[in-house]
């Protein structure tokens, strides 16, 4: 009885060492005690009753311990169930993250051809004004230049009309003398 004792003292402590066995620690204590008392037990006719009370503790501790292994069963499935699901969900989020990766490229191989080309129709159009103002100032020049032969010309187109006035009332004039000679029967 003693040794019975002892060890369930023992079950005791080590019971209370687990914060879900603790109730179990107590009981351990209250059998302890009994059992060191077991000679009044002995004598009283008590000891089947007691052996009987702690097969029925070991029962139910068995029992509450398969309880636990269940929940802790279920739980580990339920753990690995969530793990598979997030495993699942972490690579369909790479495989998004590696799209969008490779579209974010794309968008910035656009952005790049589009500024190449933005600066490339900026050059050309800084060389069209560049052109342009060129131009501006060659026609400019020219209309100064064709302004200023026009006034030449002009110039001589006025000298040029005013000889052809003269030879022509020259021409009138002779033309006048002649027909008034042959009118007077000279001969011409």
């Amino acid at each position: 009885m003693s040794l019975v004792a002892k060890t369930l003292h023992e079950g005791a402590h080590k019971a209370h060492k687990f914060s879900h066995r603790r109730s179990y620690g107590s009981l351990f204590k209250i059998l302890a005690t009994i059992t060191s008392k077991a000679q009044a037990l002995v004598q009283t006719g008590d000891v089947d009753r007691v052996v009987q009370l702690i097969d029925n503790l070991l029962a139910e501790i068995s029992d509450s311990l398969d309880l636990e292994r269940a929940a802790e069963d279920k739980r580990v499935a339920a753990y690995n169930k969530a793990r598979k699901l997030l495993s699942v969900t972490l690579q369909n989020a790479n495989t998004v993250l590696a799209n969008l990766t490779v579209e974010l490229n794309s968008v910035n191989d656009a952005i790049e051809r589009t500024e190449t080309a933005q600066e490339n129709t900026t050059q050309r159009l800084q060389n069209l004004k560049t052109n342009r103002g060129d131009r501006h100032t060659e026609c400019e020049e020219a209309a100064v230049e064709y302004s200023d032969r026009r006034s030449v010309r002009d110039d001589q187109r006025a000298t040029v009309s005013a000889a052809l006035g003269i030879v022509n009332s020259q021409l009138r004039t002779l033309r006048e003398q002649l027909a008034l000679r042959l009118a007077a029967g000279d001969k011409i």
